[in-house]
């Protein structure tokens, strides 16, 4: 299992930098909305043969016509080409409701499988790339189903989820699947992300997908679990999104490297 930082911007290659020095990281995960309109050659002079992931946010591939589909998922296939990216993924979810921008993205409805498995099938085939999809931090007891739909899809066109450790732990306690479903569910799990979570400053029974604390006990239980039972883990990114302590995050970078050490 390698260990590597997500960088969500240009500035976000100073932290990735600094890890790197201190041999703390293995590679790189690049949010590819934010690093679309660099020149892909120029990008992969940066990255200097370092391994890289490719994240994607706000594809927003279940809302766009075909045409922009195509015409984004072109840009996307030349910074593939000159990055030659460990491993691609993007988000699963709802960023408009009645051609309504929504202030942030939103689950799917599960019990409807086969349009977003064709969506997601086509997607897929637009960027020409093996295609991994994060699963969701579910709010509510709407997400229950999430890890079944998740091996369904994986059976159907082998698009394989990115394991978000936290997001596990996140929609659990939400109301959402159980977090060890996504390991007895039967799917591949190969690339992972792990990050901190914290209680709603207006209702503390109300779980955040923040990104800017300290990876949970609950999380980390989980990667160990997930490593001896679901078999090999080749990627593991640590995120920090928010970055005021830099020390928080060596230290889980540290704490991951122990869990793969010990691996």
């Amino acid at each position: 299992m390698i260990i590597g930082v997500n960088v969500t911007s240009p500035r976000g290659f100073d932290h990735a930098e600094a890890y790197w020095a201190e041999g703390l990281v293995d590679y790189f995960e690049l949010m590819l909305d934010n690093f679309l309109r660099v020149d892909p050659d120029l990008l992969a002079r940066k990255m200097d043969g370092r391994p890289t992931g490719i994240h994607i946010m706000s594809s927003r591939f279940l809302h766009r016509t075909q045409d922009e589909l195509s015409e984004l998922a072109g840009r996307m296939r030349r910074v593939l080409a000159a990055i030659q990216p460990v491993y691609v993924s993007d988000h699963l979810g709802l960023h408009m409701v009645d051609s309504q921008f929504l202030p942030d993205m939103v689950e799917v409805d599960y019990d409807r499988p086969r349009p977003l498995i064709t969506a997601i099938e086509q997607w897929r085939d637009l960027i020409g790339y093996d295609l991994l999809l994060e699963n969701f931090p579910s709010c509510s007891s709407s997400g229950k189903g999430q890890a079944a739909f998740f091996a369904e899809m994986a059976r159907a066109i082998e698009v394989r989820p990115l394991l978000d450790l936290s997001n596990a732990i996140v929609a659990e306690r939400n109301g959402g699947d159980a977090a060890a479903e996504w390991l007895t569910a039967g799917m591949e799990i190969a690339h992972c992300h792990i990050s901190g979570y914290r209680p709603s400053d207006l209702d503390p029974s109300f779980i955040i997908d923040s990104h800017d604390q300290p990876v949970s006990v609950e999380s980390w239980l989980l990667l160990e679990r997930a490593w001896t039972e679901g078999g090999r883990i080749a990627t593991l990114t640590v995120e920090r999104d928010r970055v005021e302590d830099l020390d928080e995050w060596r230290s889980d970078l540290r704490r991951a490297r122990g869990v793969a050490a010990t691996a």
